[in-house]
């Protein structure tokens, strides 16, 4: 039985009331160029702002999460820019990769 077969039967009155049409609800339809734009730079920065947020967070003089385990932004930073002066960022890379893929 379906809701509005139900809605009948018991003679309940419908209170659903449908969403207003807006840019999110349309499946087909385009998304506009600003939306679009604001989007995008969310999708980077509430990770990045999550990240930085989450290593930087201390209970006492310990972190919640340790930095072995997820290194803050500029730790990681650091490091990039410690394997490129040593030149040893393509050759990391390139091993992390054939492990991963393997």
């Amino acid at each position: 039985m379906t809701q509005d077969a139900i809605h009948q039967a018991f003679e309940i009155p419908d209170t659903r009331k449908a969403l207003k049409p807006t840019v999110f609800w349309g499946i087909s339809e385009e998304i506009p160029r600003s939306l679009g734009a604001l989007l995008m730079f969310l999708s980077v920065a509430v990770p990045l702002c999550l990240w930085w947020g989450v290593s930087s967070v201390r209970i006492g003089e310990e972190a919640l999460v340790s930095p072995r385990f997820l290194p803050s932004p500029p730790m990681v930073l650091a490091a990039f820019g410690s394997l490129w002066e040593r030149g040893f960022l393509l050759g990391d890379t390139f091993a992390s990769f054939f492990r991963v893929a393997a």
